[in-house]
């Protein structure tokens, strides 16, 4: 849907808008303020020495080069992921592992500068503090219940399997906003389908048959 609006879009203003416009002027018809509005960004463009086709290429070819590499370039990120859910994952596998909390933090790194100073200093309060509820809660946003079991299973020593669990309950609740952020995306992407059709429609053959109305023949 997202595809079929750009292609609309750049049918529109490419090809239809300047048929259109050339009809209208050789019937002596008034230009509808869509048609105005397109001929006066050509002009804007053919001021700055660029075709109409130029600019669309420029807009198009990224879009393009992204639809068609999207798997590639999603590929190519960092190592690990400074998602709250993803580091109390990594966690608790190496606490299974029965590696301590300073040797995981030894071990973990982000490629991401930004996400290197939030880790290193939440490692820092780690190290100043030596409690890993506290120090996690204070750099990484999760929900109220979530630190209150942190903080306890630290105390009662089931750090491990809490983490395991804790990680398993953001990630699935990530999962459902993206599930129903998903559903509302096709019907938003149809309505701006439906609203494109519409303002072509309306724009184009209302003002073209009324203006035939007018002419005496």
């Amino acid at each position: 849907l997202c595809g079929l609006s750009i292609c609309l879009i750049i049918l529109f203003l490419s090809f239809l808008a300047p048929q259109y416009s050339e009809l209208f002027i050789n019937l002596q018809i008034p230009l509808p303020p869509l048609f105005k509005a397109v001929d006066r960004l050509n002009q804007i463009i053919a001021n700055f020495y660029l075709s109409t086709n130029v600019v669309l290429l420029l807009i198009a070819a990224p879009i393009l080069i992204f639809c068609l590499f999207k798997k590639t370039l999603l590929q190519i990120k960092k190592q690990y992921s400074n998602n709250p859910s993803d580091i109390l994952w990594i966690f608790g596998i190496f606490l299974k592992g029965n590696y301590s909390i300073q040797e995981i933090l030894e071990m973990i790194n982000f490629s991401g500068r930004s996400e290197n100073t939030i880790f290193s200093c939440f490692k820092k309060k780690f190290q100043t503090t030596g409690l890993f509820s506290k120090s996690f809660c204070r750099y990484f946003t999760i929900p109220s219940i979530d630190q209150t079991l942190l903080k306890n299973s630290e105390q009662s020593g089931n750090l491990t399997q809490t983490v395991l669990d804790i990680s398993k309950s953001l990630s699935e609740t990530h999962h459902l906003k993206k599930m129903n952020l998903l559903k509302v995306i096709p019907s938003a992407c149809l309505l701006f389908v439906s609203l494109l059709i519409f303002l072509f429609m309306g724009s184009t053959f209302l003002p073209l048959l009324e203006g035939l109305g007018n002419l005496n023949f």
